[in-house]
This record gives C-alpha cells, sequence and structure tokens, in this order.
C-alpha cells in the first residue's frame, strides 16, 4: 500500500536524509565542527568563519611560531622606536582613535582580537614621523617561508604624504634582546610617498640604507589590493613577495651581511589628523624551500 506524503511531510523527510549524510561524510576537525541538537538538527561550524580554500584561513598544523592574535597579544613580542634606537611599550587601554590627536610618546595604542576586529592585531602609532618596531626573537632554520596579512588605512591622493601610513614585515639583527636598528630588512607592503602607495623592499646593513629591487605601481586613488607579504629565506638568500589571495607579486631577492634573529612587524605614521590604523592578521611559518603559496 503506498502512502501520500504532504509537500510539508516531504520535505521534512529530505532534509532529515540529507541531516544523517552529512554526518557520515563530514568529519569534524580541521576548524570544522558538528553538532547535533535535539531536534535532529546538525550545525556546522568553522574558527575561521569559513573559507579553508583562502590564504587566511588558520592552518590545520601550526607552527609553534604562529600567531593568529585571536587572545590577548602575546608577551614575546616587544615594541622598539627604529629612528631613535629607543624601547617603547604597548597601550592597551587607551582606545585607538582615528579621528583624535596623537603625536608623542613611544606608546603604541594595540587591540587584539576586539569585538569588531576578531583574530586581528590593530595599530595605532604615534604621528612622529618616525619608524616603529614590533618584534620577537626568532631562530632562522635553513629554510623558512615567513608570512602575513596585512591591512592599513589612508588618506586620498590629494592629502598623502611620504610615509604616513607606512607598514610592512621586518626582520632585523639581536642588540643585547632589542632589534639591531643598523641591520634591518623591511618588506613594506605600504611604502607611501606624497602621491602614491606602494610595496617595496628596502634594507640596512651597518647602518646603511639601500632598496632592494623595484616596487610594485602605485595605488594612490584606488586603494591598495595587496594584502600579503611574505620573506622567504632559502639557505642564504632572501625572496620578497607581496600578493594578494589569487596573484602574488616577486619583488626581489638578497643576501644579508648579519644573522636576522627577531621577526615581526614595522610601521609609521605622519600626520596627526587623522591618526592612521593598521593591522596584522595573522604571521605564519613554514619550514620549506619551495614557495607554496
Amino acid at each position: 500500500m503506498s502512502m501520500k506524503l504532504t509537500p510539508l511531510r516531504f520535505f521534512e523527510k529530505v532534509k532529515k536524509i540529507i541531516a544523517d549524510n552529512l554526518t557520515n561524510y563530514l568529519v569534524a576537525g580541521n576548524n570544522i565542527s558538528l553538532s547535533t541538537a535535539t531536534d535532529g538538527k546538525v550545525s556546522i561550524t568553522s574558527a575561521g568563519g569559513g573559507g579553508a580554500a583562502n590564504l587566511w584561513f588558520p592552518p590545520d598544523t601550526a607552527h609553534a611560531e604562529d600567531d593568529e592574535f585571536a587572545s590577548s597579544l602575546d608577551s614575546d613580542w616587544a615594541v622598539h622606536n627604529q629612528d631613535d634606537n629607543a624601547v617603547g611599550t604597548f597601550d592597551t587601554t587607551t582606545a585607538i582613535d582615528f579621528y583624535g590627536t596623537f603625536n608623542s610618546g613611544d606608546a603604541l595604542r594595540v587591540s587584539a582580537n576586539s569585538a569588531y576586529r576578531p583574530s586581528w592585531l590593530q595599530v595605532q602609532v604615534p604621528a612622529r614621523s618616525k619608524y616603529y618596531l614590533i618584534t620577537k626573537a626568532y631562530t632562522f632554520p635553513t629554510n623558512v617561508l615567513i608570512w602575513t596579512r596585512l591591512k592599513f588605512t589612508q588618506e586620498d591622493n590629494a592629502n598623502q604624504s611620504n610615509n604616513d601610513g607606512t607598514i610592512g614585515l621586518a626582520i632585523t639583527a639581536n642588540n643585547s634582546g632589542v632589534p639591531d636598528v643598523n641591520n634591518v630588512l623591511e618588506l613594506y607592503m605600504n611604502e607611501p610617498d606624497a602621491d602614491s602607495i606602494k610595496a617595496t623592499v628596502w634594507r640596512r646593513q651597518g647602518g646603511t640604507w639601500a632598496q632592494v629591487g623595484g616596487s610594485t605601481d602605485s595605488v594612490a586613488s584606488e586603494g591598495q589590493a595587496i594584502e600579503y607579504a611574505a620573506i622567504h629565506k632559502v639557505d642564504s638568500t632572501y625572496h620578497l613577495w607581496v600578493g594578494t589571495e589569487s596573484n602574488w607579486v616577486y619583488l626581489s631577492s638578497t643576501t644579508l651581511s648579519f644573522t636576522p634573529a627577531r621577526i615581526g612587524f614595522v610601521f609609521q605614521n605622519v600626520n596627526v589628523a587623522p591618526t592612521l590604523v593598521s593591522g596584522a592578521d595573522f604571521i605564519r611559518f613554514v619550514e620549506t624551500d619551495k614557495f607554496v603559496l
């Protein structure tokens, strides 16, 4: 004897079949968790908000040095005023304020994993026309790919100032537990001039600055599409990359006369009002001699 189903009953049965089969084929893990409610509904959640195919998605297996900035700022990180060769501090209590005046001291305003920017480290450095480093000690292996996702704010082309809103990935030598400011390699995802927004690389060895390779084209009016920066150490050569989800630009490569011992970020602000805000989504490490991104 056949039984006729109402349309509503039919769709309820289809939903149950789909839910039953999802639990058979989906496996929790890899940043995915499954839960079944008392009514039989299956919930699928992802630690990264979905999008495992995207570069920003957290890896299945993290490197010990990875930092996703998914909680309060780790104590390994430290501030240094590169221009004055002076130790700085983190200010985690004063709110970051794009519209306010902030142009004194060496205390960087930071906010990690905020409600509006979860899993991001937001940084506002004082508008003093000085470079600031946020670094931690790191022992470089023979081969390692170090990469990050960055963001920044900028003014329109008419109000853009030289070096205002600079942000990049930096490695330095060590000087008694702080960065050796005379020996650095800095890959800027944003190194602005008065009328340009671009990515470029600069190196300082023995106190002497020199540009490494070329730059990307200026996008002062369009905004910067590039959001990733990578330094790839292969033996004694350092390869410099910037990129998007789909495209990477190979800027150059270099060797260094110093031994790198610290890794992190470099920032600068120039204009007081507004005082620009930058940030890092993560920093990750892959010990490989292949560019896997």
